[in-house]
């Protein structure tokens, strides 16, 4: 958790061979390629946690006061 406002973009290829993905950021862009044989996921927020099994694997509390009405926290293009 924390007061950043820094984001994540992929604009590429991430690969991960026997694990997982995860892009977590005040905000998250996607336009390229995610691929893992495991679990791949996105998320923006003020507080995520992330959990190391079951079926509920990240956790994320919104309501960012610095964000703007039309900015959006996930955008997954890809």
């Amino acid at each position: 958790s924390g007061s950043s406002l820094a984001g994540v973009e992929n604009l590429g290829t991430i690969n991960a061979l026997g694990g997982d993905i995860f892009l977590f950021g005040h905000s998250v862009k996607n336009s390229g390629t995610l691929s893992a044989d495991g679990t791949v996921g996105l998320a923006a927020g003020s507080s995520i946690e992330l959990r190391q099994a079951g079926n509920e694997r990240i956790g994320v509390i919104l309501g960012n006061n610095s964000a703007t009405q039309t900015e959006v926290g996930v955008d997954n293009a890809g």
